[in-house]
């Protein structure tokens, strides 16, 4: 992990939130992350559509470095933590839980719109499945970023990133969205597709630029 110097700490709500270059946010000794997408090349595979088999275990490993970077206590995952029923192969489940032995790190899961299946693998993956709506301090964690009255919301689902002038190939990042009352965190699968940001009066975009979180 960079240096704790040339980290992006903010405050939100009267709480301390470090912006990760991993896709992620530590706040205290717990990780904020959303949109793993387990299982999405399984699922392609399924129907006939070759794509690297190698995103899979990528994801597994960054989550192990990340991890370990920041000996954080308790990993939140913002919802789809998985893609689709038809990725839940014996293999791949199998190879989570070989990896889910591995790291005693405890682990919620606020549901997502792709989580179906999701409480048939909460023993084998050792995992508790949390509200839609997770309230905690002050804060709000959910996977459909829609702002709650008096609290402050940390979503995923949008999967956000910005795109930088660049002639005729822009450059398009991953970024978080930072707004006076709602943070969207980028996917943490880098097999997803990045939803162009339009932000608004008052928003302020950090992107993710190699091992750095940068203002944009």
């Amino acid at each position: 992990m960079p240096s704790l110097a040339t980290l992006t700490t903010l405050t939100l709500a009267g709480e301390s939130i470090t912006l990760l270059p991993h896709r992620a946010a530590l706040w205290n000794s717990t990780l904020l992350i959303a949109d793993l997408h387990l299982g999405k090349t399984h699922s392609l595979h399924t129907l006939g559509i070759g794509v690297p088999g190698d995103s899979f275990d990528e994801s597994l490993n960054r989550l192990a470095a990340l991890i370990a970077d920041t000996g954080a206590a308790r990993l939140l995952i913002l919802g789809d933590l998985l893609h689709a029923p038809a990725g839940l192969t014996p293999t791949m489940i199998d190879r989570v839980a070989a990896w889910r032995e591995r790291h005693s790190i405890d682990i919620t899961v606020v549901p997502g719109n792709h989580d179906r299946k999701l409480e048939s693998l909460a023993n084998t993956w050792r995992f508790t499945i949390a509200p839609e709506r997770l309230d905690e301090g002050p804060f709000t964690f959910t996977h459909d970023p829609v702002p709650v009255r008096h609290r402050y919301v940390f979503g995923g689902h949008l999967h956000p990133a910005i795109k930088l002038p660049g002639g005729r190939f822009p450059l398009k990042l991953p970024a978080f969205l930072i707004g006076p009352d709602l943070a969207i965190l980028p996917a943490f699968s880098t097999f997803s597709a990045g939803s162009t940001l339009r932000p608004k009066p008052g928003d302020r975009v950090f992107a993710i630029a190699g091992e750095r979180v940068v203002e944009v």
